[in-house]
């Protein structure tokens, strides 16, 4: 998953029998005029939630793993009292 100001995009993979991974599934989402004002952590946790909403019927009862380069929301995801306001 990824996401700037103009935009959030995911890519749903799945594991083959050779043990790699490889792409099913692309999601990507024009960000509004509302959601460009975010800082870059906002955005990041909306393409996770975007992702998981379009993916939904894909996901429901299996186990999945998130994946995002964005070090700050696997950090913050392990703190207490989280506040996005200080991004």
């Amino acid at each position: 998953m990824d996401a700037c100001k103009l935009g959030l995009d995911a890519v749903r993979l799945q594991q083959g029998a050779d043990g790699r991974f490889y792409p099913i599934h692309y999601m990507s989402k024009k960000t509004s005029i509302q959601e460009e004002k975010l800082c870059s952590y906002e955005l990041e946790v909306l393409a996770v939630i975007e992702a998981l909403k379009k993916f939904r019927n894909y996901l429901l009862g299996r186990k999945f793993r998130i994946q995002t380069d964005y070090a700050a929301i696997c950090e913050n995801t392990r703190k207490e009292g989280i506040n996005t306001k200080d991004c």
